[in-house]
């Protein structure tokens, strides 16, 4: 009579072959997550550099002359670009060579 089932040597030799398919397969979707990680994570600071460069062309456009202050209050240069708010601002006109007088037209 002979017994039905699986030697000794079949059984080491299949979790062999599914130990060597799981790590295959473990190293793929690992390096497909960092893949991912990185592509997310470059992406977000291209967001964030446009986002700061649409920023400071829109306060630049706004800004006034002599608006910009570079040095802080005891004459150091400042960390940053600091855009000091104007509570009127105005352009000359008629501005001639010679002149002693000039026209000021006052901004709305």
């Amino acid at each position: 009579m002979r017994s039905r089932g699986f030697t000794l040597i079949e059984l080491v030799v299949v979790i062999v072959v599914l130990g060597s398919v799981a790590v295959l397969v473990s190293q793929f979707l690992g390096t497909g997550t960092l893949l991912y990680r990185d592509g997310a994570e470059q992406q977000r600071r291209l967001a964030e550099g446009r986002f700061v460069l649409e920023r400071l062309s829109r306060e630049l456009a706004d800004a006034h002359p002599m608006s910009l202050r570079l040095h802080d209050g005891s004459g150091n240069l400042a960390a940053c670009v600091e855009f000091v708010p104007l509570r009127g601002a105005g352009g000359y006109l008629g501005q001639a060579v010679g002149r002693s007088s000039l026209t000021l037209v006052s901004g709305g």
